[in-house]
C-alpha cells in the first residue's frame, strides 16, 4: 500500500504584508484631495473655454473676437493654463493687442492646483514614511 498524503512543507508560510488601516485611510484622504483639486481645475478650464466661445455671440463682444469670428488675418484666440484665461490677440497696423476674453479667479485655479500637488505629493510622502516605521 502506498502513502498518498501530501508532502509536508517545511519552513514558514509566505506572509502577506498587513496594511495598517491608518495608512490606508491617510492615503485615501490625500488621494481624495488630489481628485477634488483636479476636478476643480478641469472645471475652471471648461468655464474659460465655454465663455470664450460664447463671447463672439454677445452683442458687446470685443473687436478682436469679432475679427476672429469673421476670419480676419491677424486675429487669434489662445488659452493660458494657469491662471485659466482665454486671450484674443489681434494685430492692427503692426501693433499687437491682447484682450482677455474670459477668465476665472486666479485664486480658484491656484488653489485647485495646490490641492492636486498636495494630494499627489502627500500620498507619496505618506506611504513612504509609513513604510519606514
Amino acid at each position: 500500500m502506498t502513502d498518498e498524503r501530501a508532502p509536508e512543507v517545511t519552513g514558514a508560510p509566505a506572509q502577506r504584508p498587513v496594511t495598517d488601516p491608518r495608512v490606508a485611510l491617510g492615503a485615501l484622504l490625500l488621494t481624495g484631495l488630489g481628485v477634488v483639486g483636479l476636478v476643480a481645475l478641469v472645471a475652471c478650464w471648461m468655464v474659460v473655454g465655454v465663455r470664450t466661445m460664447r463671447a463672439s455671440e454677445a452683442q458687446d463682444a470685443p473687436a478682436c473676437v469679432v475679427a476672429y469670428g469673421a476670419g480676419e488675418a491677424g486675429a487669434h484666440v489662445h488659452y493660458s493654463a494657469l491662471p485659466p484665461r482665454g486671450i484674443c490677440t489681434w494685430t492692427v497696423e503692426g501693433r499687437s493687442q491682447d484682450v482677455v476674453v474670459a477668465q476665472v479667479p486666479a485664486a480658484a485655479a491656484w488653489g485647485a492646483s495646490a490641492a492636486v500637488l498636495a494630494g499627489a505629493g502627500g500620498v507619496v510622502l505618506w506611504v513612504v514614511t509609513q513604510r519606514q516605521r
